[in-house]
């Protein structure tokens, strides 16, 4: 396979090999957004029991032990829109 960049598209064998991937059900990628929510979940409780945040600021700008509620609603997105292709 040759590299692939934007100022040199795919060759005919690198869109072979890409087409030859099986397919996934998207079960995986449902898995690994399940995993990582709940993760943030605990993070954030853990985050406001420990006292480093408020509720208010569990989830936002300031929290240090949970992505921010802005990065994971950017992550759910991507990942519908993954799931739906």
């Amino acid at each position: 396979m040759s590299v692939t960049t934007p100022d040199r598209p795919a060759d005919a064998s690198t869109r072979a090999a890409l087409r030859a991937l099986p397919r996934s059900s998207g079960g995986a990628l449902r898995l690994a957004m399940a995993v990582l929510l709940a993760t943030d979940l605990v993070g954030g409780l853990l985050a406001v029991r420990a006292g480093v945040n408020t509720w208010g600021e569990a989830w936002g700008p300031e929290a240090l032990l949970a992505v921010t509620t802005a990065v994971g609603a950017l992550a759910i997105r991507r990942t519908v829109a993954a799931l739906a292709r």
